[in-house]
């Protein structure tokens, strides 16, 4: 019964939540409507004593402790003044994300706006597991990075951000919440290890002598890519230069890979596992390859364009009723 009515609740309070605190694409700026205080352990605590020392002066007639108490309630109340402030015409704008691989983390970022000429001081900064503390600098800004950790492949929306303080004195706790119309892309673990990758196929461009980034002749230079072999980087070409040169290769071994889930032998994620292992090796030998996996191939290609296309088809795969076996 208890369970029950603890998850009732819990319900509740995120619909109300939800409803009060709409995702934004862009930023939140928290204001009146939306921030909540409210003394903590300590403030309440501090609340007693004041109890007890207005009720002992009452009784003996003691105006020093009617000063006393007089003076600490003044010291309550700027302090909560303080508090609230450190919060109030805060803006928080949505930085840019970084995507990952399941089981490892993605990134989430939020930009801290102080609008004040006064700095904001000890703000505490909560989504889910992950906790920093940032001081705002007068009419300045402060990015703030979270690595969420990322468990299902697949599209993964930017966590509920929860922000608060109790400075000065910690008395009271001023908080407010931010959510952000923000999707992070959750790639297949890729396996380890992988077996080798499947036999290339002659490139239909080169009519056999393919030409791409093979081994046997020099073609020339091209600005460096990620995914790119640190072997084929043309150090002394990049010296001379602000760019990172690799170099090109023609021949025979510059053929295209196709891979598809058929060739792994594999079904369910751990095919998806396999090719996304296969796409990371194909990428860091520079190969040409494409990815077979919807009733439209992708067309072969090489370079960073292409295997973040790669990457996302695998990551989105199999969420519309697909499947990969």
């Amino acid at each position: 019964m208890m369970r029950w009515l603890t998850s009732r609740v819990r319900a509740r309070w995120a619909r109300w939540l939800a409803k009060q605190h709409p995702a934004s694409q862009t930023s939140v700026r928290v204001d009146v409507h939306h921030l909540y205080f409210f003394a903590n352990k300590l403030g309440l605590g501090w609340l007693v004593l004041l109890l007890v020392l207005f009720v002992c002066a009452g009784n003996y007639g003691l105006s020093l402790v009617y000063a006393l108490v007089f003076l600490l309630a003044s010291v309550s109340l700027v302090s909560t003044f303080h508090t609230v402030r450190v919060l109030l015409g805060l803006e928080l704008v949505a930085g840019p994300h970084r995507d990952g691989f399941a089981g490892e983390t993605v990134g989430f970022s939020v930009v801290l706006v102080n609008h004040l000429p006064v700095a904001r001081r000890q703000v505490r900064l909560v989504m889910e597991s992950v906790t920093h503390y940032v001081d705002v600098p007068a009419n300045g800004r402060v990015q703030v990075s979270f690595d969420i950790p990322a468990t299902h492949r697949g599209p993964m929306s930017m966590p509920r951000l929860m922000l608060d303080s109790v400075w000065p004195l910690g008395l009271c706790r001023a908080w407010s919440y931010a959510r952000f119309a923000v999707t992070a892309l959750v790639w297949p673990a890729p396996e380890r290890p992988a077996p080798a990758l499947p036999a290339r196929l002659p490139d239909a461009q080169g009519g056999g002598l393919a030409s791409g980034w093979g081994q046997d002749d020099f073609a020339g230079l091209r600005t460096f890519a990620r995914g790119d072999s640190p072997r084929h980087v043309a150090w002394r070409a990049s010296a001379s230069g602000e760019a990172l040169l690799v170099k090109c290769f023609e021949g025979e071994s510059a053929g295209v890979s196709i891979f598809s889930s058929d060739q792994t032998g594999l079904s369910g994620e751990a095919a998806l596992s396999r090719l996304c292992a296969w796409v990371l090796q194909a990428a860091a030998s520079g190969r040409r390859f494409a990815l077979n996996l919807n009733a439209q191939p992708m067309l072969p290609d090489a370079g960073p364009h292409h295997v973040d296309a790669c990457l996302r088809q695998l990551a989105l795969f199999g969420l519309n009723g697909e499947s990969a076996e």
